[in-house]
């Protein structure tokens, strides 16, 4: 998986949003992701966010993000 160098950076800023009931919804295709390690550490080092993960091999049009 290549992740962008600032991918720390970024996915913090997420998770420090001054937004009142923000979902945050991270999704992949494949079970066998490595992202999903790295979600789960978000999830337990932010147990105060609404942030759910979705894993689903199907293709909902042509654009895969």
């Amino acid at each position: 998986m290549a992740l962008s160098p600032c991918w720390k950076k970024l996915w913090k800023a997420f998770c420090t949003q001054d937004y009142p009931e923000v979902q945050i919804l991270f999704g992949v295709r494949d079970a066998d992701d490595p992202a999903i390690a790295i979600v789960r550490r978000l999830q337990e080092r932010h147990p105060e966010l609404d942030m759910d993960l979705v894993v689903n091999p199907v293709l909902h049009g042509l654009n895969r993000k």
